[in-house]
């Protein structure tokens, strides 16, 4: 297939030769002279140039080269590594010296060679992307020759480029000095914004996935960081200051890797953000699920050494997914317009601003297009735009999420009160029917044997109605309308004293404030439940409770001299009832624990903030 791919770019570019005038027009340059692409003033060699030298070139006759079509490039399409072109600049104006800058993105390496009047050909170093930036004639990401021309002389310039992988091709802007050096200037200062900014949107998403933990955030700081990358390296920052020799390969084909991955990323950021798993049509989910891989995959595939005809078929296939991407997403949003997807919008303005620009400078480097300005970079600003539009999407997306949050929130705090509203209702019928029923049963079984003179059974039976009363007590709902928080505490301690051997001690610090009744009725069961595990489970002789009353919240502190991490096992263990039940109740008061466990004791603390869910 490449072959025959080969054949047809050669059969076109001698129907080209055929077609087209071999004269050249000079660059001229006059006092207004500031700066021009000069692509179409150059002549391109037609024929085969392996192994061909500078002097082959320069002897070659008028009718070996042709004129360049395109305005925007000098172009020798995916299937020439090796150009050889030339162009003759005539100054006419009072200045002598200028710049010829080469945009370095779609050519590995170029030398420039330069014949003068006197027939001499002087060569000019070799750049290239294995080259550092400050090993090069001019301090520049794009490869930059300084040029001196005598007033009133004309001089023939040859270029060299080579490209393994890929587009191969050459964009020639000549500029006066002072004018590069004002565009180097604003062209760094455009990039330094655009790193800032990606930079910032990107730690943006990282924040909100952080604090929210939905992936959604997490997909939409790659992006960003891939849309970063895929700019920096087709602008040629990659290859000037990146350099390992083992990474070198990779490094050459570094925006064909970066586009890769912004691409797959995109197309997953759509998946997430428009929900398309949710879509009707699974197969369009599916679809955009296993593209996400694969270019992903081909990023990091291309990241290693390749046999030579896959690599080419990598790259060669990169210049065209953009165009499977742009119809993906289209379709996606056209179906988050019509399901009236709260973000599809703020998507949608930025997504389209960046397809039409990229689709033009894609199809500009197609030769699809010409007379594209040459001064690319307009178009790394098109993606950023597109992130920072996104942002408002995102942003009323997690307002959404947060509301939705709050009142689901809200209803499971309401559902848990009517659940203890039950629950107390319950415990009050069944401490009744024991209280009348069964209690009322055993008080007469104990007069019967008193009469009967059975001492014995007398107090057994005594015993039984001791420890039904205690039972009801338990389960029978807290008076919370008549006492205090802290009083039923007491008494509930109290209690709990009298029927055991332990010490307890309850101490109690602040300004009493009221919750409602509920939350106060689920710290009381849950300071039950921490006791009567201590009565059944630990060897405790002294148990203290501290209840203080601070600003923003009620802490307590429960502490006993018991077997080590007592109360920490108590709590990890969520299969018992008990402390299933505890958990519930804690998590219901929006409660905050910590326990810590030592050789002289256990220690739980409790902090039930005074606030929720206003």
């Amino acid at each position: 297939m490449k072959l025959i791919l080969h054949k047809a770019a050669h059969f076109f570019s001698l129907f080209v030769v055929l077609c087209c005038p071999i004269h050249g027009q000079s660059i001229i340059i006059d006092n207004k002279f500031s700066g021009q692409d000069i692509n179409k003033n150059v002549l391109i060699y037609i024929h085969n140039t392996d192994g061909l030298k500078i002097k082959q070139i320069a002897g070659a006759k008028a009718d070996d080269f042709r004129r360049n079509l395109n305005a925007q490039d000098v172009s020798y399409g995916f299937h020439h590594q090796q150009g050889w072109c030339k162009f003759k600049i005539q100054n006419n104006s009072n200045r002598g010296k200028f710049i010829l800058s080469i945009e370095q993105s779609r050519a590995d390496t170029v030398q420039l060679f330069v014949l003068k009047t006197d027939n001499n050909i002087e060569s000019m170093p070799l750049l290239g992307r294995h080259i550092p930036i400050e090993k090069r004639v001019v301090f520049d990401r794009n490869y930059v020759y300084p040029i001196q021309i005598p007033k009133d002389s004309s001089y023939t310039y040859y270029l060299y480029s080579s490209r393994k992988f890929g587009l191969h091709g050459c964009v020639l802007t000549l500029r006066a000095e002072m004018e590069y050096a004002n565009h180097f200037a604003v062209a760094s200062n455009q990039f330094g914004f655009i790193f800032g900014a990606s930079i910032i949107t990107a730690l943006m998403g990282l924040v909100l996935f952080w604090f929210i933990r939905e992936r959604i955030y997490l997909v939409y700081s790659l992006y960003c960081i891939s849309t970063l990358l895929v700019g920096f390296s087709d602008a040629g920052y990659i290859h000037s200051y990146i350099h390992l020799p083992a990474l070198q390969p990779a490094i050459n084909i570094a925006t064909c890797i970066s586009f890769y991955l912004l691409v797959g990323l995109h197309i997953w950021f759509t998946i997430e953000l428009l929900n398309i798993k949710a879509y009707k049509f699974k197969w369009f989910y599916y679809l955009g699920k296993y593209a996400t891989w694969f270019f992903i995959s081909s990023a990091f595939i291309l990241l290693f050494p390749l046999p030579h005809e896959l690599m080419w078929w990598l790259v060669y296939i990169s210049y065209y997914v953009l165009f499977f991407m742009d119809a993906y997403i289209v379709i996606a949003i056209i179906n988050g317009v019509i399901q009236k997807h709260p973000s599809v919008y703020f998507y949608m303005v930025g997504f389209f601003l960046t397809l039409i620009l990229f689709t033009i400078l894609v199809l500009a480097n197609l030769n699809v297009l010409d007379e594209v300005n040459n001064n690319v970079e307009i178009f790394y600003f098109t993606p950023l735009v597109e992130v920072i539009v996104v942002v408002f999407g995102l942003v009323i997306r997690f307002s959404n999420s947060v509301r939705e949050k709050f009142i689901f929130q809200k209803k499971l705090y309401e559902t848990q009160q009517q659940i203890i509203t039950l629950q107390e209702d319950e415990r009050t019928r069944i401490a009744r029917d024991l209280h009348d029923d069964v209690g009322n049963s055993l008080a007469a079984l104990k007069t019967k044997f008193i009469y009967e003179n059975r001492t014995d059974d007398t107090q057994k039976t005594q015993q039984i109605i001791d420890d039904l009363r205690d039972i009801t007590h338990n389960i029978m709902p807290a008076n919370f309308q008549d006492f205090t928080l802290d009083k039923m505490l007491e008494t509930l301690i109290k209690r709990f004293q009298n029927h055991s051997k332990i010490s307890f001690e309850f101490i109690l610090a602040g300004k009493y404030l009221k919750l409602d009744s509920n939350r106060e009725l689920a710290i009381y069961r849950i300071v039950n439940e921490l006791i009567s595990n201590i009565l059944k489970h630990s060897s405790s002789e002294n148990v203290t409770l501290q209840m203080v009353y601070q600003e923003e919240s009620i802490v307590l502190c429960f502490e006993d001299d018991g077997q080590p991490f007592l109360l920490e096992n108590q709590i990890s263990m969520e299969h018992k009832i008990g402390v299933k039940s505890m958990l519930a109740r804690l998590d219901f008061i929006q409660a905050k624990f910590n326990t810590t466990s030592d050789n002289n004791g256990n220690l739980l603390i409790i902090d039930v903030p005074y606030k929720i869910y206003e």
